[in-house]
């Protein structure tokens, strides 16, 4: 069982009822981050949350994220890219879509994101930032 967006708002509404933070299975992944990409609040699991992969096109390398959500995406959260060279600093400018996304059949989408294309940095970090909408 996923979190539905029904489950968001109550909490958002009365905290003691799921708080957005709690870890309930304990795996790490707090009940929003479970919400935003469809992974079960109840078992410890990982296989939803966003993942590096290395796209390359013309020659061209540059890191990416794969990610899964929900199809259509809540209207009630903003998911943000971001990228580092040096995990100091992140901007969510200069990432493009690598793969636009994807539904696929059994309620979810894929996507991959990527991140700026850059010869001055020899490392590169992403990241998927999840927010409520006010």
């Amino acid at each position: 069982m996923n979190i539905t967006k029904a489950v968001i708002t109550a909490a958002r509404r009365d905290q003691r009822t799921l708080p957005l933070q709690t870890l309930v299975d304990r795996d790490g992944v707090v009940n929003l981050l479970e919400y935003a990409f469809l992974t079960d609040p109840r078992l410890m699991d990982s296989g939803g949350n966003p993942r590096g992969v290395l796209t390359e096109s013309n020659t061209v390398r540059a890191l990416g994220l794969i990610v899964k959500r929900p199809a259509p995406p809540p209207a009630d959260l903003v998911y943000q890219y971001e990228f580092s060279g040096h995990l100091t600093q992140w901007g969510s400018n200069g990432w493009t879509w690598f793969q636009p996304p994807v539904t696929n059949w059994n309620g979810y989408e894929t996507l991959v994101v990527r991140g700026p294309v850059t010869n001055s940095l020899p490392r590169q970090y992403g990241r998927v930032r999840v927010f409520l909408q006010p």
